[in-house]
């Protein structure tokens, strides 16, 4: 088990929900779920909808709806161990309505509004002091001491391996692995895969390393989006939503950054977005190569974007172009 250390923090003040029981903070869950105007959303979609919802169970709570223990996990570990401010969880439950594994996350309430809405009317010089903090941000989160040795993707609480959520895996995640060499196999396999594809179909062979292994893994936020950065009314830049975060090399942080708006065209119009991106180098490192050269090239196959049905259950046999007298490596 990872431990788990408060080095960072001040005590915490008293909480208006830390009094409640669990069978309380249920009742009071189920409550607020069924009155929209408890339910607080950080970037409104196409249709009017909300991304990441989460609910107003008091004045100083938010409740949020969170897939297995990792993400609460996370966020503890981070909150503890750093100077990033992020939310102080103050409970984590069991959803025992929803199938799966499925946990209440219920935490500190932040007085403030997201990088997606404020970007456009800040000063050039408070924009930069934003940039600024998240390289911090991202350098503080790669110097969080992990297990030795790291196990890639979500953290759980007892150590065990938890597939792998996000851009960079399949619609049905990944793993988990067990040793960073698994998911590099992983890796290697949506290579061999992707390059058998283009061969059968295209008549061609692309050019696509193999997963680079040599950087060290560290822990990624993942998901550095405008609206999962909070500023609040100091002008203090939190950073929320650590739904997919996990272990991974330092590289997956910046892909992670550029991919988004290659996934979301919408994107490429949002003032706050594409300043992010234009400074993606200055907050998560010189990934470049990374991602041009390899994610790019395997990204709609990982991700099952704008691949057709054939190709999703097409057999891909590890001998194929030895049987065809081609060597590949």
């Amino acid at each position: 088990m990872m431990v788990i250390e408060n080095t960072n923090r001040t005590p915490e003040r008293k909480h208006s929900v830390d009094s409640l029981s669990d069978e309380e903070l249920h009742r009071v869950i189920d409550s607020v779920r069924r009155d929209r105007e408890k339910l607080v959303g950080y970037m409104p979609s196409m249709d009017g909808a909300l991304y990441y919802p989460v609910w107003r169970i008091a004045p100083d709570a938010i409740v949020k709806l969170s897939e297995g223990p990792s993400e609460a996990y996370t966020m503890q570990l981070v909150r503890n161990n750093t100077s990033i401010p992020v939310p102080t969880v103050r409970r984590v439950l069991p959803n025992h309505k929803a199938s799966g594994d499925y946990y209440w996350i219920i935490m500190d309430y932040i007085d403030g509004s997201t990088l997606f809405e404020l970007w456009d009317t800040l000063t050039e010089e408070r924009k930069r002091s934003v940039i600024d903090a998240l390289a911090g941000y991202v350098r503080e989160l790669r110097s969080i001491r992990l297990p030795n040795p790291p196990i890639p993707g979500p953290l759980h609480p007892d150590g065990i391996p938890v597939k792998c959520r996000g851009s960079f895996f399949s619609e049905d995640q990944a793993g988990p692995f067990g040793s960073y060499q698994e998911m590099a196999d992983w890796f290697d396999r949506q290579r061999s895969r992707v390059r058998m594809y283009n061969h059968m179909w295209l008549g061609g062979m692309i050019s696509c390393p193999k997963f680079d292994a040599t950087h060290p893994l560290v822990l990624c936020h993942m998901d550095i989006h405008p609206r999962n950065i909070l500023i609040d009314k100091n002008g203090t830049p939190w950073l929320i939503d650590w739904g997919v975060a996990g272990v991974y090399p330092p590289w997956f942080e910046y892909a992670a950054i550029a991919v988004s708006v290659r996934a979301d065209h919408r994107l490429r119009e949002v003032s706050a977005w594409k300043d992010l991106v234009a400074n993606v180098v200055a907050i998560a490192g010189d990934y470049l190569r990374y991602y041009d050269d390899y994610l790019l090239v395997l990204f709609r196959f990982t991700n099952g974007i704008n691949f057709d049905e054939k190709a999703q259950e097409m057999d891909f046999p590890d001998d194929y172009f030895e049987k065809l007298g081609i060597t590949v490596d």
